[in-house]
């Protein structure tokens, strides 16, 4: 079962269980296209969406913190998704 959640003013962290790294892409994606095509009337609304994938040596806040930074539009663009591993930290 997944797991929304609002982390901050204009963040939400989305929790999927049992999802491997392309599996969690592949959601992502979905949730951005639909958001994208969907009819807003006068707006048009998307989302950069940033997932990252738990590894042993994870805490909380590095998880949240790498899928917050990668989702910045500076360092990826707008209506997008990236995972962690794509990017290196600078």
């Amino acid at each position: 079962m997944d797991i929304v959640a609002r982390y901050g003013g204009e963040e939400f962290v989305i929790i999927l269980p049992g999802n491997d790294q392309q599996e969690a892409i592949r959601t992502a994606e979905r949730y951005r296209s639909m958001t994208a095509s969907r009819d807003w009337g006068e707006y048009s609304i998307t989302v950069s969406i940033g997932v990252a994938t738990v590894t042993q040596a994870d805490t909380e806040q590095s998880i949240v913190h790498q899928a917050i930074w990668i989702c910045m539009p500076p360092r990826v663009g707008r209506n997008r998704v990236t995972h962690s591993a794509s990017l290196v930290k600078k």
